[in-house]
């Protein structure tokens, strides 16, 4: 039987702060403090401070940004649903782009065509040769899931036979913008050409696979991810590979391609799904990721749900969460700490124990064969979640004479 928990990627740590950390305060105290206000001026990209009845403070803080700062310097929340926003870009129109963050993404309303701007960066890619089709957002294709993988919301915009038996859907994230290849059928193409312009930058293939645009200083400043693909049964498969052409000085081609032999094999179960990424490095902003044991050489740092647990599809997964205290926190300051988790989906919950990661990590660059060692629970390093509802999950992490800012979950392994 199946024993899976999946954990909204958005994972939240309270802390209770005493009082004279501020200037002001409430006075008086009661068994349970109730929130009086939000202090803006304390709001940084990843958490949000509140002023409670008893005079002291709750600092929420996420795994991953939940503001970012318009024009006029204002934390306000990001929000990468797609709209309908006509807009151009080096000439070329788009139709849609994603609401309000500090990432602009654009797509066009008739084909796979995307452009992608960071702070002074920015990148665009075409798919070459598509049929003329219709974007829709949210997206229809499978209301239900591709092994495990949700391909609709309101951040989701796909794009129907493009290619003989082929969909795309684009999923906008905070920092980048997953593209997920669908086959539906053995008559679809394995090979799926896309024209970058790179302008300024030098696009280069690393040992690992994955493809870096490059600036004049050598610097990564996008990244196509590392390539996998999974069938509807969970057959999963690395045998994918880019190849890049230069065409001209700012236009590179890049192909992406999937073996004929896992695309044919007789026990193949279809739509079979192909998931690349165009990631803009060196956003430091996902500080969560979950590793597979089917999918040993794959970082989860950008999926939408983080997972752990086990299923047939995935085998055992695992979930790492780092959490950044604002600078105005002092730790020794802090009265009572925990984490709060929010059940997505799966069955029954088993027994889930959470563990302090004793070496640093990236989520962009933890896998199963990479991930960090943990504390054993000889040394304090193991804490039980209490299930105090059937949706919401407590982990009490940490007290006032210490505290520590990462740590994994793990699920026993269940079959």
């Amino acid at each position: 039987m199946k024993r899976v928990l999946s954990l909204i990627m958005v994972a939240l740590m309270l802390l209770l702060l005493p009082a004279d950390m501020l200037a002001s305060g409430v006075s008086g105290a009661q068994e349970e403090p109730t929130r009086v206000r939000q202090l803006d001026e304390l709001r940084e990209s990843n958490s949000d401070t509140y002023l409670l009845s008893d005079g002291s403070y709750e600092c929420v803080i996420y795994a991953g940004d939940k503001y970012y700062k318009d024009d006029s310097g204002k934390y306000v929340e990001i929000d990468n649903s797609i709209v309908k926003a006509p807009v151009t870009r080096a000439g070329k129109d788009y139709q849609y782009k994603n609401a309000a963050a500090a990432m602009n993404v654009g797509f066009a309303s008739n084909e796979p065509s995307v452009f992608i701007e960071s702070e002074v960066n920015s990148i665009s890619f075409s798919l070459a040769a598509p049929n003329r089709t219709r974007a829709n957002i949210g997206s229809s294709i499978a209301a239900r899931s591709i092994a495990g993988f949700s391909l609709h919301g309101e951040n989701y915009l796909e794009y129907r036979n493009v290619l003989p038996q082929t969909d795309f859907v684009y999923a906008v994230q905070n920092h980048g913008v997953k593209e997920y290849i669908i086959l539906n059928s053995p008559e679809a193409p394995t090979e799926f050409s896309f024209n970058f312009t790179a302008e300024g930058y030098t696009a280069e293939k690393t040992e690992h696979g994955t493809v870096e645009f490059k600036d004049e200083n050598g610097e990564a400043v996008f990244e196509l991810g590392a390539l996998f693909a999974v069938d509807s049964a969970g057959a999963y498969t690395e045998d994918l590979e880019y190849s890049i052409t230069k065409i001209t000085q700012d236009i590179y081609e890049v192909v992406v391609a999937i073996s004929k032999e896992y695309v044919n094999a007789a026990s193949r179960t279809f739509p079979v799904l192909i998931d690349p990424i165009v990631k803009v490095s060196n956003r430091d902003n996902v500080r969560d990721c979950f590793v597979s044991s089917k999918m040993p050489r794959i970082p989860y740092d950008v999926s939408v749900y983080i997972g752990t647990g086990y299923s047939t599809t995935w085998g055992i997964r695992r979930t790492f969460i780092r959490f950044e205290l604002p600078d105005y926190i002092n730790k020794e300051h802090i009265q009572n700490a925990y984490i709060l988790l929010t059940r997505h989906s799966g069955s029954t919950l088993p027994n889930i124990k959470a563990y302090r990661a004793t070496q640093s990590w990236t989520p962009s660059a933890t896998t199963w064969e990479h991930q960090p060692s943990c504390a054993s629970a000889t040394d304090g390093g193991v804490h039980y979640i209490n299930n105090y509802s059937y949706q919401e999950y407590q982990l009490q992490i940490w007290s006032s004479d210490g505290m520590n800012q990462t740590l994994q979950i793990i699920i026993p392994t269940m079959v």
